[in-house]
């Protein structure tokens, strides 16, 4: 007997990957204004990184001026991962805003597991990613799938996936899909630049 069989893939959660490795040309000098920022506001905490640093989650004017070319960069793939999405933005807003923040995470330190609430997209530009600096670790975002007997070891099942980041990439996914860094187990700090797009309201 022939039986005919179909299937269709629900609750697919996207993650977009864009080499921005042509800014790695402000490598050097953007490292070296952060490790000076560092120095003059030392007990810059954060509730999601363990042993390390971060600048306040904010507009990039709060971080030197020329984090500015990042900005110019990301947007647009924040723009692409939204269309692709069909996101629509609140019927008060007027396109999006970039936040941005710096996560040093010193040897030994990593990042809890956590989300990005209230917000269009979330991003991570990866600026220093030494051997062994840990892997970012996507949760799968379905509840009851955690609680399910049946494993899958791929994109369909309900294992975590962990992704290894290299400098000069912009991952972009949307804020509820939780996640968490490893351990830092090298000998430097790891550096990203984690960014929100935030609904801009209209006058």
């Amino acid at each position: 007997m022939q039986i005919e069989a179909s299937s269709k893939d629900l609750f697919i959660t996207r993650l977009w990957s864009f080499d921005l490795s042509h800014l790695m040309e402000h490598r050097s000098a953007w490292i070296e204004e952060l490790l000076k920022l560092r120095e003059l506001e030392p007990d810059n905490r954060s509730r999601n990184v363990r042993s390390g640093w971060k600048t306040p989650l904010k507009s990039f004017d709060y971080l030197p001026p020329d984090f500015k070319v990042l900005e110019k960069a990301a947007r647009p793939c924040f723009k692409h991962a939204g269309r692709e999405m069909a996101l629509k933005l609140p019927n008060n807003s007027k396109g999006f805003h970039l936040d941005a923040a710096v996560n040093l995470t010193d040897p030994g330190g990593y990042n809890v597991q956590h989300g990005h609430e209230y917000v269009y997209l979330s991003g991570c530009f990866y600026l220093r990613v030494p051997e062994n600096s840990g892997n970012i670790v996507f949760l799968d975002p379905r509840p009851g799938a955690k609680y399910s007997i049946a494993v899958s070891a791929n994109e369909m099942g309900s294992t975590n996936v962990q992704v290894l980041p290299r400098e000069g990439q912009l991952l972009i996914f949307p804020g509820w899909l939780e996640h968490r860094v490893e351990e830092n187990m090298s000998n430097e700090a790891r550096i990203s630049v984690v960014m929100n797009a935030i609904p801009r309201r209209a006058k």
